[in-house]
């Protein structure tokens, strides 16, 4: 039998907290193998091409500039950037109902812009722990919409639809009291040419190696073996990045290296569920300068009331979380498209058929079993910070489940490998 492969630190998942980790530490001389069961870097960040055009499949803002240390990462990537107005009023919109009736669409901005003040407030003041948003929505409630019209609209459009696709989890499984307001400063900003510059500046001169899935970590004297199809590689240290639902999944058996408590922990941290669906058009045929496309008032599982206008267009790209997002899980990509394009035509009227279309899996991938992760019942934010603080001698955890302030973002993933790195060279 080989003996198996060494170093001093393995690196497990070549996403951002992975990539994270590995740079800080080769950087500072650590010899340091990063293993990841895809054919690709960049783990929940992938660029892909619709006709030709570049588009962000996974991750796909910087959210907010000012104290980020993804816009420095970016700025090194020569990534080029465009502002826009993610979850927030000020972008042109067009806003219609199911049937195509057009509402006010500054009313409904204005609206929409309350309810996440009104969010904040209630948050800031306290609010029972297990009180859902939707709990919260009704008459009387700390979020009631108000008097009815297009602005009482844009408000519940914010809380079903919005804070969903923030949270890749429904209204009436997001605790009101565990919500932590996150937003910087700068605004938000998509990457015109696509996150996989950054990650690929990131990855450069780091020994990657793609297509390992790891099946297991064990105990060895001096270290921890990293197993799988491609045999074993012994190190002092590894730092495990898998997803939380991959954690949860038991794909990589750990053992007894994690903590019950921490086990335990694990379990009310939620994995989310976000996809999307892209359509690239020969032409527009939405009003000029419009960025995003809401229908409200859809079915619950109708997975298409939320569309960007990509600035690589034109291109429309839809948003769906939650059981929307469930609900895309095994239905054929022509089956996805067809029913969008009835949506858009409602909304629009005449419009041609895409060009070319692509669509998202997270949900059901292998190695992401979910997009990104949210504080669900009592006690998740709390259970997400102390997992945070844990080190184990040597096993560690990073990744955006892990750095609480902002999970959920590739800030928050970048963060937390590279805590975790400067944790294993103090």
């Amino acid at each position: 039998m080989s003996r198996p492969a060494t170093a001093e630190v393995v690196v497990v998942g070549a996403g951002f907290a992975g990539l994270g980790a590995a740079r800080t530490l080769a950087d500072a001389g650590v010899e340091t193998v990063v293993v990841d069961a895809r054919d690709r870097l960049g783990g929940r960040a992938h660029t892909g091409h619709v006709a030709g055009r570049a588009i962000d499949l996974g991750a796909a803002w910087i959210h907010g500039l000012d104290g980020n240390p993804m816009t420095a990462l970016a700025s090194a990537s020569g990534a080029r950037l465009h502002r826009t107005h993610w979850h927030r009023p000020g972008d042109p919109a067009t806003v219609v109902d199911p049937a195509g009736r057009r509402l006010d669409a500054a009313a409904f901005a204005d609206g929409f812009g309350r309810f996440w003040t009104r969010l904040d407030e209630v948050y800031a003041t306290g609010i029972e722990p297990d009180v859902s948003v939707t709990d919260a929505l009704g008459p009387g409630r700390p979020l009631d919409p108000g008097s009815p019209g297009d602005a009482a609209d844009g408000f519940r459009y914010a809380a079903l639809v919005g804070l969903a696709e923030v949270e890749a989890a429904d209204a009436e499984v997001l605790a009101l009291g565990e919500r932590v307001p996150d937003d910087r400063p700068g605004g938000d900003h998509l990457l015109l040419d696509g996150y996989s510059a950054v990650v690929a500046h990131l990855a450069d001169g780091l020994d990657v190696r793609l297509e390992h899935p790891v099946e297991a970590i064990r105990p060895v004297s001096g270290g921890l073996e990293v197993l799988g199809g491609f045999g074993a590689i012994r190190a002092s240290r590894v730092v495990l990045t898998a997803p939380v639902g991959v954690l949860r999944s038991g794909a990589i058996d750990l053992g007894g290296l994690l903590p019950d408590g921490i086990r335990h922990r694990l379990d009310r941290i939620g994995m989310g569920a976000a996809e999307k669906l892209v359509l690239a058009f020969d032409d527009p045929a939405w009003p000029l300068g419009t960025t995003n496309i809401a229908v409200v008032d859809t079915e619950p599982d109708d997975p298409f009331p939320a569309w960007i206008a990509h600035p690589n267009g034109p291109t429309l790209v839809s948003y769906a979380a939650g059981r929307r997002a469930r609900s895309m899980a095994g239905r054929a990509t022509d089956d996805l498209r067809s029913a969008a394009m009835a949506t858009l035509r409602r909304a629009l009227g005449d419009l041609d058929d895409p060009v070319d279309v692509v669509r998202t899996n997270w949900t059901t991938d292998p190695w992401s079993l979910g997009s990104y992760s949210y504080d669900g019942g009592p006690g998740a934010h709390r259970a997400r910070r102390e997992i945070a603080d844990w080190r184990g001698d040597r096993l560690h955890l990073a990744g955006e489940a892990w750095w609480p302030e902002h999970h959920a973002t590739t800030d928050g993933a970048l963060s937390s490998g590279r805590a975790v790195a400067n944790h294993i060279l103090a």
